[in-house]
């Protein structure tokens, strides 16, 4: 019986402290079979493409991988973008500038070409760094990032010790009985319900100062023309390894989204301030996202398309 695989990404793109950014991207994601198991210690085929303008428009690069990478014991597989073959145009010639860009990944678990598993997810703020580093010439250990509205760069988008970690909702976790989630190539289609949620779990990251706030924005997108008052809710907490962990307190976002009528295919953005209180020096964090919190009055579908996490770096 043919298999079917599903994919989890991580996208983590980071700025070296050199006058001219490098041209690479880290790309990481978890394959697992159709019965959650992992496809752990294989060489899988792989294909990088990023797309201009809309998840279907124009191909700016593409690039495929020989050798090909191999999944680790956690199913995990990680590629640097950019060093790889390229098929389609050159990554430094990438006008990070002319956005909205789309990753586009096809992946073939079995280590060929006949690729099974696709998936495409809008990149936000953090690829823009390397626009901004090559424009301005940043100073060492400086990271960059893009005004989300009109992909222009800012003298105030840049903070020295600011990090940005971008997560395609595809990478959340969630029961899959629920049937008010449900997973798309584009993000996660879901319904308004108080009850049901989905949850990022990453490890701390090792240079988070241990002491400031840390800001969670929701990218998600209206599916319908009907308008109304968006408000997600999250769970922020975290624990070590072997332990357990309970329930947390609610926290509503900085300020509530309103959606115009005939509003679809729009996207839009809501902020969260978590204490650093919430995270503590426990090694990993879990953020439980919820729809219908107080207020909310758009009752249609939604697709969650991309969580950032912005933290304050140790000195």
């Amino acid at each position: 019986m043919k298999k079917l695989f599903t994919l989890s990404m991580v996208i983590l793109i980071t700025l070296s402290a050199f006058t001219q950014a490098p041209q690479k991207m880290s790309y990481q994601c978890v394959i697992r079979n159709t019965g959650g198991n992992l496809v752990a210690n294989q060489s899988v085929g792989i294909k990088i493409s990023i797309l201009q303008g809309t998840p279907t428009g124009t191909v700016v690069y593409s690039e495929t991988y020989s050798p090909n990478p191999q999944t680790n014991a956690n199913g995990l597989l990680t590629v640097e973008i950019g060093g790889g073959f390229p098929s389609v145009g050159t990554f430094a010639a990438i006008n990070w500038a002319s956005g909205p860009y789309f990753l586009k990944t096809e992946t073939d678990p079995t280590g060929g070409t006949s690729y099974t598993i696709f998936g495409t997810s809008q990149l936000l703020s953090v690829p823009y760094a390397l626009n901004a580093s090559l424009a301005s010439g940043l100073a060492s250990n400086t990271v960059a990032s893009a005004n989300i509205v009109n992909e222009s760069i800012v003298a105030a988008d840049i903070q020295d010790r600011q990090r940005n970690i971008v997560f395609p909702a595809n990478a959340l976790n969630y029961d899959k009985a629920a049937t008010i989630l449900t997973q798309t190539g584009s993000g996660i289609t879901w319904e308004s319900n108080y009850a049901s949620a989905a949850y990022l779990i990453i490890p701390k990251p090792r240079d988070w100062d241990e002491t400031s706030t840390v800001t969670l924005k929701l990218y998600f997108m209206a599916l319908t023309n009907s308008g109304g008052v968006v408000v997600f809710f999250i769970r922020p907490r975290s624990f070590n390894s072997g332990e357990t962990f309970s329930d947390a307190t609610g926290i509503s976002p900085v300020s509530n989204v309103t959606i115009p009528v005939s509003s679809q295919y729009k996207v839009y953005e809501q902020s969260f301030t978590i204490p650093s209180t919430r995270f503590g020096t426990k090694s990993m964090w879990v953020i439980s996202i919820q729809r219908e919190g107080t207020g909310e009055t758009y009752a249609d579908n939604l697709n969650l398309m991309s969580i950032e996490i912005i933290y304050t770096a140790v000195q």
